[in-house]
């Protein structure tokens, strides 16, 4: 999944900060996750960062077994998540949150200040 960030943000031609501002997550989040620190990555994390690549559908699904995650059908959060790679994909940060919270109770990441 480190190598998918990386040519990702290499393609878009986008740097950490401008990563971190598209997926509502902290900058040192992103830096954990492009040198893959982060042997359990959180769904809720790879779907921001998957979120802010507005990729197809197809590649979204790629990209997250690649990151080795799976969803449960049937599970509120993790069909919020689908919701939000297939529905969503295009939304500003603030509208993802908001549908999230509305679905699951809490955001799906932090909004910035």
């Amino acid at each position: 999944f480190p190598e998918i960030i990386k040519w990702m943000m290499e393609y878009l031609d986008i740097n950490e900060n401008e990563l971190s501002d598209s997926s509502g997550l902290d900058t040192r989040t992103i830096r954990r996750y492009i040198n893959g620190e982060n042997r359990q990555p959180n769904k809720k994390t790879v779907v921001a960062i998957i979120r802010a690549f507005n990729v197809p559908i197809r590649i979204s699904d790629i990209m997250v077994k690649k990151a080795g995650i799976a969803f449960v059908e049937g599970d509120v959060v993790d069909d919020a998540l689908v919701s939000v790679l297939t529905v969503l994909r295009e939304a500003s940060v603030e509208e993802v949150n908001r549908f999230f919270l509305m679905k699951t109770g809490e955001r799906l990441t932090k909004e910035k200040e």
